[in-house]
Parts: structure tokens; sequence; C-alpha cells
């Protein structure tokens, strides 16, 4: 794919009705996200410990490696387009966090659906997408995961982060077994975790970039 689009303003509404649109094109290749995961990924590379360049990113974005994309014929400049919108995106999420984390709700919460089939749906594809976003970077990950799994009062705690997320994207064996309410109160929990997340990583962020300086 070409160079993206240097514009880092904010999506207006249009335009994020503009993207979920286009995330949808019979153009793109089947394994393309949704706007709900589009979401929940963009969200986990904002929050992370370490910044993902997007030539990295936008790829995963299709279902595919870097450098795995063929953008060739009509599709291309749907794509093009799309990973416009999605690093502006990625950006206006960042902004949010940036200027007061307690505001940051996910996709899925402000969002109706046409049943609740709709809506679990999108729950447990925005969470999976997330936890796509902690994969690209996994070893950088660790410390927190490392922490959920002690068990002192520490590890219990730091295990409530990340818990509503394992569960609802399917990676927890416990996933199963969930009821529909029991998904719906693990949804409601999503927001609070992600914040704690954001706050966890701000001092490995923070290194990070005094470290490139």
């Amino acid at each position: 794919m070409r160079g993206f689009d240097s514009n880092n303003d904010p999506l207006s509404e249009q335009e994020l009705l503009e993207l979920e649109e286009l995330l949808v094109s019979n153009e793109l290749p089947s394994g393309s996200m949704n706007l709900d995961a589009l979401d929940g990924f963009l969200t986990a590379l904002v929050v992370g410990p370490v910044a993902i360049a997007p030539e990295e990113w936008i790829p995963v974005v299709f279902g595919s490696e870097p450098d795995g994309i063929s953008s060739e014929g009509s599709a291309e400049k749907t794509m093009q387009r799309i990973a416009a919108l999605a690093l502006r995106y990625r950006n206006t999420i960042a902004v949010i966090f940036r200027q007061d984390p307690e505001t940051f709700r996910p996709l899925f919460e402000l969002s109706t659906y046409a049943c609740d089939e709709d809506a679990e749906c999108a729950v447990q594809e925005w969470a999976h997408a997330f936890m796509i976003g902690i994969e690209m970077r996994y070893e950088d990950w660790v410390p927190l995961i490392e922490m959920a799994e002690m068990t002192d009062e520490e590890g219990e705690q730091t295990a409530m982060l990340l818990g509503p997320l394992l569960l609802l994207s399917g990676r927890d064996p416990r996933s199963e077994s969930l009821s529909g309410d029991q998904r719906e109160q693990l949804g409601k929990m999503v927001a609070e975790s992600i914040s704690d997340i954001y706050r966890f990583w701000l001092p490995f962020r923070e290194m990070n970039e005094d470290d490139c300086q």
C-alpha cells in the first residue's frame, strides 16, 4: 500500500459512518475488521505499552500480515481511504485518553443494535480485536499478564483488568458457560478496565518516549 494521509483531525460523525460502510465493502478481504472490531483493536494499540507504526497495524485491519496486502484494481482506493480514516480514528481515541481516560467508552456502549444477539456479537468482536492488538506486542504486555497471574491481592486486582476482555473475547475457557446476563455485566466493566490498563502502562509509555528522544 502507498503512504498514509497525514491529516490527524478527529473523525466527523459523517466520516465515521463512511468508515463503517467501507469496512463491509465486498471489495475487501474476507478477514477485514468491521467497525466494532476496529474500535477494539485501535484501543489496544492506544492504551498499550509501546507505539506501533501504521505500516505494521493497518494491514492487520484487513486480516493480513504486514506487506501481505495486494491492493490492486478497484479495491485500492477503498483500502487507501479506510487506512486514512483508521489512522485518524486511532488518533481520535488517543486524544480521549490524553485528555481524560475516565470519559472513554467502547463503541459498542455508544451504539444501538437491532437485537440482543447483534449487541452480544459486537461486544465479542470488540474484545477479540482488542486481544489481537495485544498480540502485536505480546512480549511488551507480559508484565501486566504475569502480574495478573499472581495469587496475591495485587495480582487479583490486576487480573480484573484483563478478566472481562478475556472472557468476552472467548480466550478464557469459562467463556462458553457465560449467560447472556453475565456477558452484559462484563460488557459494562470494559470501559473501567480499559482506563485502568491505560494508567497501568502510562509510566512504561513515558519511559519509552524518553528513550526515543
